[in-house]
C-alpha cells in the first residue's frame, strides 16, 4: 500500500493537504517446505493442509532455503514473493503481490 501526499496553496495563503492511498492486489498463502531435497520443485497443492508443499535443495542455514523458494515462487508465479511469517519454520506464509486470490489458487492446485 502506497501513501501519496500532496499540498497545494490556494491564492489566499491556506494551505490543503490531500492523501490518495494505491492498493496493491496480493494474496496470502501456506507453504510447507522440505529443505535439502534432491531437486527444487513444487509438487503441487495439498487441500488436507491446505498448502502448498515445495522442495528445495538448500540446507536451511543462513538463510538459502528461503532465498531460494523466493526465487522459485517468483518464477512459478510470475510475480513478487514475501515471507511474512515462519522465516525459521518449515511452514511458512507467503504473500505473493500483483495477482489475485483466484489466481494464485489456480496455479497452485495446477502444479
Amino acid at each position: 500500500m502506497k501513501c501519496t501526499v500532496l499540498f497545494w496553496m490556494t491564492k489566499r495563503g491556506r494551505i490543503y493537504k490531500a492523501r490518495f492511498w494505491k492498493f496493491s492486489v496480493e494474496t496470502r498463502l501456506k507453504v510447507q517446505v522440505s529443505p535439502g531435497s534432491k531437486k527444487s520443485e513444487i509438487e503441487g497443492f495439498d487441500p488436507w493442509k491446505n498448502a502448498l508443499i515445495v522442495k528445495v535443495r538448500s540446507p536451511p542455514e543462513g538463510g538459502k532455503a528461503n532465498r531460494e523458494l523466493i526465487e522459485l515462487l517468483s518464477e512459478f508465479f510470475s510475480a513478487e514473493v514475501e515471507i511474512v511469517s515462519g522465516l525459521k519454520s518449515r511452514k511458512k506464509t507467503v504473500v505473493v503481490r500483483g495477482l489475485s486470490m483466484e489466481d494464485v489458487y489456480d496455479r497452485a492446485k495446477k502444479a
